[in-house]
């Protein structure tokens, strides 16, 4: 039985992937609506990154440089594996409440906590082919929703760095806020009450608490890849009878592709490759949101602008040479 067993989810998994791939029957602007993640998809670290955290705690405090890095490793132990944490058992879910723990647990990570969150949502650049792609199903008249597992707070400081170039991007944000117990808010909450707690954690505990929603950012109940959270998105999106979503995490797509048949909308998930961003453009072509024929000029300058300078030397060559061939 056991071989069976093993032998039947085997020709399951063949199944699944040999399986056609999804598209809309009809697809138009008008009733699909295409479904970003933030980070890692439109957004990722910068490659100083780490050295710009590391920097930090020098530039506030440079005596206290080593009590800093101190922390910081502390920081690194209370995660787990899957880069969680836990208070009392409860999942701790957000950047922002990540922080706020952090400096309630240790005195030597405390000054730094509120300025921390601020610092890392400064580290992130554009990822330019995600970036290109939506500007572009943008001009198509595609409606752009951001659906991200960014709290309220670290999206606020990423929206003030980034600016107009984020702002603009999209006709709906749908945050993870506040997803996390009562428990641990009302222990933060009265850790920042006492007098010997910093004010900027003070302030960065009152705007976390105190955070509404708006006709554009939307407050989730929960995180990817819960159910409830997609619930929320197809209510967002009830306008739309097409919904694609373009995450990098494999369980969020999984676990949103499952909920076909479970609302009225049609649903199609696509993992985004970090590797490889310029895949996006590959797997839209085949779901029938791009078109080789109808969107060639912007595929191909999408694609060169993917060349390395040899590649690009490579192309204008091939290309200068064809207009010099006798017709």
């Amino acid at each position: 039985m056991k071989n069976f067993n093993k032998s039947l989810l085997t020709l399951l998994a063949l199944a699944s992937f040999a399986a056609p791939i999804r598209t809309f029957a009809q697809n138009s602007p008008q009733d699909t609506a295409v479904i970003f993640d933030l980070d890692d998809v439109i957004i990722k670290k910068t490659k100083g990154y780490k050295a710009q955290i590391a920097l930090y705690g020098f530039q506030l405090n440079p005596i206290a440089t080593w009590s800093y890095i101190q922390g910081l490793m502390g920081i690194k132990s209370r995660y787990g594996k899957d880069s969680t944490m836990f208070h009392k058992g409860e999942k701790i879910n957000g950047l922002t409440f990540d922080f706020l723990y952090h400096g309630m647990q240790d005195p030597l990570i405390l000054p730094y906590a509120a300025g921390l969150v601020k610092k890392i949502e400064q580290s992130r650049d554009f990822i330019p082919s995600t970036e290109k792609i939506i500007h572009y199903l943008k001009s198509k008249g595609y409606p752009i929703i951001i659906a991200t597992n960014k709290d309220r707070i670290s999206y606020n400081y990423a929206a003030e760095y980034h600016g107009a170039a984020l702002t603009n991007l999209a006709d709906k944000v749908i945050v993870a806020h506040p997803g996390n117990s009562q428990q641990l808010l009302t222990d933060i909450g009265e850790f920042a009450a006492l007098p010997a707690t910093p004010q900027d954690y003070k302030q960065l505990y009152h705007d976390a608490v105190t955070a509404q929603p708006t006709k554009v950012i939307l407050h989730a109940p929960t995180r990817k890849p819960e159910t409830p959270y997609y619930q929320f998105v197809f209510d967002a999106a009830k306008d739309y009878k097409n919904l694609v979503f373009i995450d990098d995490n494999k369980e969020n797509i999984t676990n949103f592709n499952a909920l076909q048949g479970t609302t009225e909308h049609n649903l199609i998930g696509i993992r985004f490759d970090k590797k490889n961003p310029l895949h996006l453009a590959d797997e839209l072509i085949q779901r029938g949101i791009l078109s080789e024929k109808d969107d060639a000029a912007f595929l191909q300058d999408l694609r060169y602008s993917q060349l390395s300078a040899l590649g690009k030397l490579k192309f204008n060559t091939q290309k200068l040479m064809s207009t010099l061939r006798p017709a």
